[in-house]
């Protein structure tokens, strides 16, 4: 209901975010933004979940920029695996569309 009426954006908040640029070229580049699931950000770097680094990597050697989106640690939260409403999964698609709007005002 918060997106139909308009009203998260009440309640705006600062995520955090990594952006990577490949090596070579010097942009502007077109970009692939990750976004982490219930596990939160640990994700992008644990030794288990190799898929997001590597897909990282290939893009980044394609002359694809890559963005790990934090949708969690500016909402006080690590994970929600354990209890899925400590945060919003719509959250997450506004973060990533807010996101969008961020990178397409950024030559």
């Amino acid at each position: 209901m918060s997106i139909k009426d308009g009203s998260y954006k009440n309640r705006s908040i600062e995520i955090d975010a990594f952006i990577a640029y490949p090596k070579k070229g010097d942009g502007p580049f077109p970009v692939v933004i990750f976004v982490h699931a219930s596990g939160g950000t640990g994700l992008f770097s644990d030794k288990w979940f190799k898929f997001n680094r590597l897909a990282a990597k290939s893009l980044l050697k394609k002359g694809i920029a890559v963005m790990f989106l934090d949708n969690f640690s500016a909402r006080g939260v690590k994970h929600t695996y354990k209890i899925q409403t400590s945060t919003s999964h719509w959250s997450t698609f506004i973060d990533a569309f807010k996101a969008l709007e961020y990178l397409s005002k950024d030559p």
